[in-house]
């Protein structure tokens, strides 16, 4: 694994003119802008957090800007995916990452104001866990092709798969409901995680997509023999526990 960050800061934004420039390099740069002083993050706080799991296995790397709103007490308000990595664990990583960061508010003649920052996270397939990127996943039929397990496939004598017991915690915390599709493997495994029904937090949403690409599961067979489906799911977020 490489020591250096994962995280390039692309630009940071003044919460009203748009006065910054765009700043490049590993170390965050701000500045004042006449009397409207930029959101900045807290550098200390700034960590990567986990390289995701369904992107670790496929191998995938790149990198995903988002924009952030910051209250003015110094807290995140809501992160939004303005160019996307191409891959939505990667994205999902992203928004998860920054809701555990730090951040001094914007000002404007010496008050706080609510403000708007730009970073871009850069992902690198040697900052993965090695154990997750030694267990591929597998190339996945068309997705079309693939059969929902519902009422109907159980009638046609296909095998439910079972969850299997895990303490991991779900990543976030708050209220709210998010709908996922699950695509299984033969062997029991997540193979794609996609968001059906947001939450309406992208904090939440990235949460559960997050973890249920490390769920586990029995196969669904036919006939004795294991074969993908896609499963939908809801995650509940119910309280702080989680």
């Amino acid at each position: 694994m490489r020591n250096g960050p994962l995280i390039f800061f692309f630009a940071i934004v003044a919460s009203l003119p748009a006065l910054a420039q765009p700043n490049h390099g590993r170390a965050p740069r701000f500045g004042a802008f006449g009397t409207v002083t930029a959101a900045q993050v807290i550098p200390n706080s700034a960590k990567p957090g986990k390289y995701p799991t369904l992107a670790a296995r496929r191998h995938k790397e790149g990198s995903v800007r988002l924009a952030l709103t910051i209250t003015p007490d110094g807290k995140l308000k809501h992160a939004e995916v303005l160019k996307s990595s191409g891959s939505a664990s990667l994205d999902a990583g992203a928004i998860l990452a920054v809701y555990d960061w730090r951040f001094v508010p914007a000002q404007n003649h010496g008050l706080n104001v609510e403000g708007h920052t730009e970073i871009s996270f850069d992902f690198h397939i040697e900052d993965a866990d090695g154990n997750e990127t030694e267990n591929p996943v597998p190339p996945l039929p068309p997705r079309d092709g693939i059969p929902v397990m519902d009422d109907a496939l159980v009638a046609q004598g296909v095998t439910a798969p079972i969850r299997k017991p895990t303490d991991q915690p779900l990543g976030a915390t708050g209220q709210g409901k998010v709908g996922l599709e699950l695509v299984l493997g033969t062997d029991g495994q997540v193979d794609d995680v996609t968001v059906t029904q947001s939450s309406g937090d992208p904090r939440l949403d990235a949460a559960a997509q997050l973890s249920a690409a490390n769920w586990r599961y029995t196969p669904a067979k036919r006939d004795g023999q294991p074969i993908f489906v896609r499963l939908p799911v809801v995650v509940n977020f119910e309280s702080a526990a989680n």
